[in-house]
C-alpha cells in the first residue's frame, strides 16, 4: 500500500517500493515474480 497528495505521486511511490522489493530479492538470491495479481479499490479512486 502506499499513498501520495496526488494520483502521479501515490503511482510514484509505488513504483519505488516495487523496485526496492525487487533489489531484495535479488540481494537475497530469491527469484523475481514475473506476475503478481494487482487488486484496485474502486472506493479509492
Amino acid at each position: 500500500m502506499t499513498e501520495g497528495s496526488t494520483w502521479d505521486e501515490a503511482i510514484a511511490n509505488a513504483q519505488e517500493a516495487i523496485v526496492g522489493y525487487i533489489e531484495a530479492l535479488k540481494d537475497l538470491g530469491k527469484p523475481i515474480p514475473v506476475e503478481i495479481p494487482v487488486e484496485i479499490e474502486s472506493a479509492a479512486l
